[in-house]
Parts: structure tokens; C-alpha cells; sequence
């Protein structure tokens, strides 16, 4: 018998819960009931009903091993305590250092924070929660993916958007993926939420009333371009018949900060873009956004980059000690026996970041720019979106400066304020 305390299934839930779908993405305003939905996931499983009376894919009650992941400690705590309270009747222990609870069954609930996806290592789970998912790094569904293969696991993404980012990309896909299902629920599906407080919430808060209340995907307010310069933007094989030019820019993160953990934000990202632009002056671009690796490995991918890309220029960001790293890519080469020997370019910047990273609007609007579908461009396309209005620009700052490198071959190597300069031959 049953005997943890689950609320009770409410009709705007049961479409979710009961779908086949093992992959499972809810976009959903506030109080919508995510929280209530996680419960039931993760105790007692979801999908069909099966003729031995439990769901498809099986929670903690029957067995699994499953976990509720929360993009920060805060929210961990309270996911936490819901958790206990649902569950103080039916566990057998309680972890409060793991924050996992266990059951007679075998199987486990653990709530997991994602504030550094690399913990996100398991040796095999049954199903996994990702609440608020819009509010994770990117690189949290990369980890948590392969702990799932070899149980062929289940996963929820439930989250209130924000903006177009890796969560957008997820609901993107569950609309023709196999094993995938989407489900956009507005506020107002929930009984609960009656239509007067809907209305005073448009009237009180109507900036955000269609992402927070409605569920939809929206530009952050402030931000520079319209969503429909980022409509079929994406390729997945890099075009036949060659470039004009091709380039390969850094813009180098200012260092790890993990403070910044704390602060609740992300250090910034290093970011490299690489590619070249062909006869019709198309601009086909790859990307590598990350903010936690240290100069050492900064300079390892970069290597990596040029030899698999092979561009005909490799430009860096030399302001203040950034200069100091074209000695670095130099060292570690030859040490590796894999010496450079491509132009190392340097740009120093002289204009804000602002002016910089506006250059790239006139591309975008004529629809010169077209992105490979990968991590790095995926977090590429997002920080553009957002641009100014999001928490990061370095992505579209390496960007700014591929183009400019480009548009300075093709030139001939025009003279001029502000040009590259050729570092090492």
C-alpha cells in the first residue's frame, strides 16, 4: 500500500502524467504546479498505467533510482523539504547530508543541485526531474544524458521560460523527436488560480505576464534584434565548394571566478568562433563557449580548433594580459611537437564592447550569418538573443571580432585604426 502523502492528481496534470512520452518537456507559467507534478514523478513514476498497476516508467515507490535536479542550493532546500513532508509516512531513511530519500523498495529520490553541472555524474539512473530548466547551464542535460542510456531512464524538463535559451532548444525538439513529447501550459490550466487573480496579475506585472502567466517564449525586454533574425539559422554540415576566407578568433574569459557561484551567476565564458564566408558572402560559423576551463586548457582547444579547422588566420583579443597568451600558443605547440604555423593575428580593442558587438546587426538582418547546430552555437545564438539585456556577451564578442577578421582578409589586408596586427608569421 501506498503511503506517502502525494497530492492530489489534478486534471490539468494528468495529460503529462500519463502521456507514453519517456521524454517529457513542460513549458508552464507560475503556479502552474510543477512542484506537485515532480512529486508524483519521482515517488510514484508516470506514463500508462500497466496491468500490474504501476506507471510505465517507474518511480522511487517501485523501486528506481531517481533524481530532482534544481538549478541552485536554495531551491534544492526547499525542493528538499517538500520531499520529506510528501514522504514522512512511506520512507524507510532519510540522507539529510545527500538529501536523498529511500524507500523499502530499493529505490531513492535524491535532489540534486546543478549549480556545477560536472556533478551531475551517476552510474546509472531510472529517471531524472530537471526543474525550473530554464534556469540551468546548458551543459547540465550533457551530464545528466548518459547516466540515463543504460536503464533506458526517463526525464521531465519542467520550467517557466526565459527567453530563447537551451531550454527553448529542448522544447524545439520534443516536437518531432522520437520517445519526446511538449506541452506549452499556461497559469490558468490550474483550477486553483481563479481568473480575477490572472487578471490582476496582467494588471500589476504585464511586462512579463506572457512568459511567466501565458508560458510563452519571449525576447528578454531590452534586447537588440527581433526574434525572426534567428529563424532557420542552423546547418549541420559544413557547405561543399569552399570559402573566400576562413578565421578562427578568441576572446579570451578574464579567468575563473567560482565566487561567482555564490552570487548566484556563472564566471564568464572564453569563447572561440571559427569559419569563413563563400562567394555569396555567407558567413558559415562554429562555436566553443566555456566558463570553466582555465588558461592552460583554454589554449589546448584552441590548438585543437586550428588543427581541425585548418583557417587561414587565428586571431586573439590582446588587450591588457590577453597578449601574453599568443606566447602561450606558441610554447605549448612546440612542446606538443605540433609547432603553429598559421599567422597569429592580434586586435586591440579600442571601442566598447557595445559598438563591437552592434557590427554583427547588419549580418544578422540580411541574413548573412548561418550557425552549426552545436553546443557552443546553440550558447552562441542564445547570447544573442539576449544581447544586452542578457548576463553575457562573450559570445558575441568572439563573433564580432571572426567577422572583422574576415572582412580584413578578403580586403587584401587593408591598412588602417584598429586593424589586426600580425603577431607571429
Amino acid at each position: 500500500m501506498r503511503t506517502v502523502l502525494l497530492p492530489l492528481e489534478l486534471d490539468h496534470q494528468v495529460p503529462v502524467l500519463r502521456h507514453p512520452a519517456r521524454m517529457k518537456v513542460v513549458a508552464c507559467g507560475r503556479r502552474w504546479g510543477k512542484t506537485a507534478l515532480g512529486l508524483m514523478a519521482v515517488i510514484d513514476g508516470h506514463g500508462p498505467i500497466l496491468p500490474t498497476e504501476r506507471p510505465l516508467y517507474m518511480g522511487a515507490w517501485d523501486g528506481g533510482k531517481i533524481w530532482w535536479v534544481v538549478p541552485d542550493y536554495p531551491t534544492a532546500q526547499e525542493i528538499w523539504r517538500d520531499l520529506l513532508h510528501a514522504t514522512r509516512m512511506g520512507r524507510l531513511t532519510k540522507n539529510e547530508v545527500e538529501r536523498r530519500i529511500d524507500f523499502h523498495s530499493g529505490g531513492s529520490v535524491t535532489v540534486k543541485s546543478a549549480h556545477d553541472p560536472e556533478v551531475l555524474v551517476a552510474v546509472g539512473l531510472d529517471g531524472v526531474v530537471v526543474d525550473e530548466a530554464a534556469k540551468l547551464d546548458s551543459r547540465a542535460w550533457d551530464f545528466l544524458r548518459p547516466t540515463l542510456a543504460d536503464r533506458q531512464g526517463w526525464c521531465i524538463f519542467i520550467s517557466t521560460p526565459k527567453g530563447y535559451n537551451w531550454f527553448f532548444d529542448r522544447f524545439e525538439y520534443a516536437k518531432d523527436a522520437p520517445g519526446w513529447f511538449r506541452w506549452q501550459e499556461p497559469t490558468s490550466r490550474n483550477p486553483l488560480i481563479t481568473p480575477d487573480e490572472l487578471f490582476a496579475a496582467r494588471r500589476d506585472a504585464p511586462r512579463f505576464f506572457g512568459q511567466e502567466y501565458e508560458a510563452r517564449f519571449e525576447a528578454p525586454e531590452g534586447a537588440e534584434w527581433p526574434p525572426e533574425y534567428f529563424v532557420d539559422i542552423f546547418f549541420d554540415h559544413w557547405p561543399d565548394g569552399g570559402f573566400v576566407a576562413t578565421a578562427l578568433a578568441l576572446d579570451p574569459s578574464k579567468g575563473k571566478d567560482v565566487h561567482k557561484y555564490k552570487e548566484g551567476r556563472e564566471p564568464d565564458y572564453s569563447a572561440y568562433c571559427w569559419g569563413g564566408v563563400d562567394q555569396a558572402g555567407t558567413v558559415w560559423i562554429d562555436a566553443d563557449l566555456d566558463n570553466v576551463r582555465d588558461i592552460t586548457r583554454m589554449v589546448q582547444d584552441g590548438i585543437g580548433h586550428y588543427r581541425q579547422f585548418q583557417p587561414m588566420a587565428f586571431v586573439i583579443e590582446v588587450n591588457v594580459f590577453q597578449e601574453l597568451l599568443a606566447g602561450e600558443f606558441i610554447r605549448m605547440a612546440k612542446e606538443a611537437n605540433q609547432p603553429l604555423t598559421l599567422p597569429l593575428w592580434g586586435i586591440t580593442n579600442t571601442e566598447s564592447k557595445e559598438t563591437r558587438i552592434r557590427t554583427i546587426g547588419p549580418h544578422l538582418a540580411k541574413r548573412e550569418l548561418r550557425f552549426r547546430d552545436t553546443r557552443g552555437c546553440r550558447l552562441l545564438v542564445q547570447q544573442l538573443r539576449d544581447w544586452p539585456a542578457g548576463s553575457y556577451d562573450d559570445g558575441p564578442d568572439a563573433l564580432a571580432m571572426l567577422l572583422r577578421m574576415l572582412r580584413y582578409l578578403i580586403s587584401g589586408h587593408q591598412e588602417g585604426a584598429g586593424q589586426p596586427k600580425l603577431l607571429r608569421a
